[in-house]
C-alpha cells in the first residue's frame, strides 16, 4: 500500500502515518505539508494507491486544486481530510471527483478500515453529512447502491439470501450477486466480517 498523505500539521502526519504502518508495516507512507508538495510527489510516484489531502491545508485554492490532481492522475484516489464538517466543503469535494471525505475525529482502527475500503473501489461519505440536509442521491454512503444499501441493512438483522431476497422481491441469485459487490467495496471475506467491517466504518442501519 502505497499512501500520500498532505497536512500542514506535523502532528497529524506522524498520527496518521502511524496508524497505517500499525496495520500494514509495509506500506509506503510518502508526506507533504501543503498541496504543490502532493502534486509533485504524486507526479513521481503515479503508482500511489491513494491521496489524503487536508481540505484547508496551503495550496488548496478553496478546493479548486484536488479537480487538477484527478484530472492529471484519473486511477489515483483523492480523499479529503478535515477538522471541520462542511456541507459545501463536501459537495465541492465530490463534485471535482474525490472518493471520500473524512472527519478528523473519526478514530483510527475505522480511518485505516476506509482507507482500504476507498482503494478497493468504494467511496465513504461521513454520517453527519448524510443526516444532514444534503440529498442523498447526491452523495451515496461508501459508494453503494440503493438496492445494495438495503441488502446490507438486512444482512446486519442476521437475515438469510432467501429472507432477503423476499423481502426485497429480488431473486436469491440477485442478492449473492449485490453481496459479491459489497464483499469487494468492504473488503470482506465473508458475511460476518462485512457486518463487522461496515460498523467499524461507521456505517449503520439506520
Amino acid at each position: 500500500m502505497k499512501i500520500i498523505i498532505a497536512d500542514d500539521h506535523d502532528l497529524v502526519r506522524d498520527a496518521i502515518s502511524t496508524l497505517i504502518k500499525r496495520d500494514d508495516h509495509n506500506a509506503d507512507i510518502m508526506v507533504a505539508s501543503n498541496f504543490d508538495q502532493a502534486y509533485e510527489i504524486l507526479s513521481n510516484n503515479p503508482d500511489t494507491n491513494l491521496v489524503l489531502l487536508d481540505v484547508y491545508m496551503p495550496g488548496m485554492c478553496n478546493l479548486e486544486s484536488i479537480k487538477k490532481m484527478i484530472t492529471d492522475f484519473p486511477e489515483t484516489p483523492v480523499v479529503m481530510i478535515s477538522g471541520l464538517i462542511k456541507h459545501n466543503d463536501v459537495k465541492k469535494s465530490f463534485a471535482y471527483g474525490a472518493r471520500g471525505f473524512i472527519p478528523k475525529t473519526m478514530n483510527g482502527k475505522a480511518l485505516v478500515s476506509v482507507l482500504k475500503m476507498i482503494i478497493s473501489g468504494a467511496k465513504y461519505i461521513p454520517d453527519i453529512v448524510l443526516k444532514s440536509k444534503i440529498n442523498d442521491s447526491e452523495l451515496n454512503s461508501f459508494g453503494l447502491s440503493k438496492r445494495e444499501e438495503q441488502v446490507l441493512k438486512l444482512l446486519f438483522q442476521g437475515l438469510p439470501n432467501k429472507v432477503i431476497s423476499q423481502k426485497l422481491f429480488i431473486e436469491e441469485t440477485t442478492v449473492k450477486l449485490h453481496l459479491r459487490a459489497l464483499f469487494k467495496k468492504f473488503v470482506a471475506k465473508n458475511r460476518t466480517d462485512l457486518v463487522i467491517k461496515a460498523i467499524k466504518a461507521g456505517y449503520s442501519d439506520e
